[in-house]
């Protein structure tokens, strides 16, 4: 144990020697740093393996075996493009007998435009964004956040941008986060706080939370620097109308921010603290967030407190870039421990979901399987793991110190967290090169877990390991995943958008609303559950229809082929990202045999069902 201790230690010496240095200075001249080399990309990722596998040893926890080429090609596919490989790519890959093909397709992944696509999506759930604010369209600044990821722009310096960019959306669009807010200085703090480091403060707009080191007067104070802003609507005839969130929205007005010289903030009319009286003026404080850990209890100011007779605070100098400083450098263990949770966990997954009433978490209910309702050929299935539908509130299964409401110290101390908020720094905040580093981690090449499946960690009790996953989780595909790979699918056939054409906020009985996206009214409030009606869903819903229809893109490959083993391998490549098995190719066979049905309705038939198999909605 002390040799893995030591070489622990000297992998994070090595990468800290040979990595570029973490501190950068902001702004457009700041220049690109040189991609890793593979002996860097290699150590860092050995980092990572050596902090799960030690967990795992001291559990006495057996690790899952190897991916195949299959799974991992399908998974790193979705999970970073949002896309399924076409039959070309899978076919390629699969033939392909070069030992790092692997590291090659996750270095060509992370380059395409798509991916950067698809981390706008998952930033898009993260920061609640919506289509429109104070009346006005956010598309430019949406527009700014996907052109900024695809040129790789380092999270910090983005997350620096947003933060002190002031003005109107056509003269700097990284001014829409501020927008967003509506001039509500009190849920722009707590997001900020939430989204970008992990600190709860929900609880602290109405009282000090009881049982974690957040405060009111805490929450006041760094609402303090958003209060020095105003959020203003420019009219065309040249007038400046500052807004508070409750205010009446002009027609045809430019929303803007503008910097103001006093922050005209007070404590709530009902504050009961001793640290202030109620309706007393708020300093800015910028406070050096804790970990966590401490109750608190509930003390009412005296009433013969003398109350402060200032009205007002002049805003501190530079306080825009003293709040980015402060989110981004003063607190760089939380905000790198955060983003690179998030990454980690689109890598990983989070498992399956657990009903709150339940009386033993570890148990999934005793409930219909999947391939019960929608499988008519056996195929892509084993047969030997239950598929749960799980209806009403729901829990979900989260790795440690990723997201939820607060990391707290035994979190950001977690070995896990630790050597992921390292190579996070490490790679100076560069999210392409962090994704090359986990996407070589022995955990991603693994085969994917069941969250279920307890019996496969051999004899350690379930919650033990409810944190460190050493492999992927078995997991469905996202309502965005599902839906552009239905859309890929059925090329001409169908007129719908792909997911990423669409509105942000979309009106409730709409397809991928049903398939679980998020109405952004939580930070990641997404759900990829499984159910009845998903299941009737992917049975008759006009896409899937028209991907199983003749003229659909994975009929008209089908129809290049010569044959009807040809056409069968064809329509698995396309859609499963595999050759069928010897048993499915035969069972296959024997529908094109038939005389009772011709080609192009056996065609319609086998892509109609593999579209319904469950290994069609889950990754491996």
């Amino acid at each position: 144990m002390r040799i893995r201790l030591l070489l622990s230690g000297c992998l994070f010496l090595l990468v800290a020697c040979d990595a570029p240095s973490g501190k950068r200075a902001h702004g457009p001249s700041s220049p690109a740093p040189a991609p890793l080399s593979e002996t860097q990309l290699r150590t860092m990722a050995d980092s990572i393996d050596v902090a799960v596998e030690d967990i795992y040893a001291k559990l006495i926890a057996i690790l899952p075996p190897e991916a195949t080429d299959e799974a991992f090609l399908r998974r790193a596919h979705v999970s970073i493009t949002g896309q399924l490989p076409s039959s070309q790519e899978a076919s390629q890959f699969l033939g392909d007998v070069t030992p790092n093909k692997r590291d090659l397709l996750i270095d060509r992944l992370v380059e395409s435009p798509q991916a950067a696509d698809h981390l706008f999506q998952n930033f898009a759930g993260m920061l609640r964004l919506r289509d429109e604010a104070l009346g006005a369209s956010q598309r430019p600044f949406h527009d700014w956040m996907r052109d900024s990821l695809r040129k790789n722009m380092p999270y910090d310096e983005m997350v620096h941008r947003m933060l002190t960019a002031t003005g109107t959306l056509a003269a700097d669009p990284a001014v829409g986060w501020l927008l967003a807010a509506e001039g509500r200085p009190v849920p722009a703090a707590v997001d900020t706080c939430h989204v970008w480091l992990g600190y709860d403060l929900q609880c602290a707009m109405c009282h000090d939370h009881p049982f974690a080191d957040s405060t009111q007067k805490e929450l006041y104070q760094i609402t303090a620097y958003f209060a020095g802003l105003r959020t203003v609507q420019k009219t065309p005839d040249g007038k400046e109308h500052e807004f508070h969130g409750d205010g009446p929205s002009f027609a045809s007005a430019v929303p803007a921010i503008t910097e103001g010289r006093l922050v005209r903030l007070r404590l709530p009319s009902d504050y009961k603290y001793r640290d202030g009286n109620p309706m007393e003026p708020v300093k800015p404080v910028l406070p050096r967030l804790g970990g966590g850990g401490s109750s608190k209890t509930w003390e009412p100011a005296s009433p013969y407190a003398p109350l402060k007779r200032t009205s007002e605070y002049p805003v501190p100098k530079d306080f825009q870039e003293s709040l980015a400083h402060w989110v981004t450098v003063e607190n760089a263990d939380r905000f790198s421990h955060m983003i690179a949770g998030r990454l980690w966990v689109g890598m990983l997954g989070e498992g399956e979901s657990f009903p709150l009433h339940a009386t033993d978490l570890r148990e999934p209910l005793d409930t219909p399987r999947l391939e019960d309702l929608v499988s008519l050929m056996d195929i892509g299935y084993s047969g030997t793991r239950r598929w749960q539908c799980l209806a009403g509130p729901t829990r979900r299964m989260r790795s440690v110190g990723t997201r939820g409401d607060s990391l707290e110290k035994e979190q950001l101390t977690h070995p896990v967290m630790l050597a992921l908020a390292t190579v996070m720094r490490n790679v100076s905040y560069d999210l392409r090169e962090f994704q090359r580093v986990i996407w070589r981690t022995r955990v991603a090449q693994r085969q994917a877990m069941d969250p279920f499946d307890f019996g496969a960690i051999g004899r350690t009790k379930p919650t033990a390991l409810a944190d460190t996953s050493a492999s992927p989780y078995l997991r469905r595909m996202s309502a965005d995943q599902l839906w552009d790979a239905l859309i890929s699918l059925a090329g001409e056939n169908t007129t719908e958008k792909k997911s990423s054409e669409m509105p942000l906020i979309l009106p409730d009985g709409h397809p991928l609303r049903e398939l679980g996206r998020s109405t952004h009214g939580w930070s990641d409030d997404s759900h990829a559950s499984i159910g009845p009606a998903v299941a009737r869903w992917m049975m008759h819903s006009p896409l899937v229809v028209a991907a199983a229809s003749p003229g659909s893109r994975v009929m008209k490959e089908m129809n290049r082929a010569s044959d009807p083993d040809a056409r069968i391998r064809q329509a698995f490549l396309a859609i499963l990202s595999r050759n069928p098995t010897t048993r499915e190719l035969e069972r296959a066979r024997e529908l094109y045999g038939s005389t009772e049905m011709d080609t192009p309705s056996v065609d319609s038939m086998l892509v109609w069902t593999l579209i319904n198999t469950s290994e069609f909605l889950f990754l491996h």
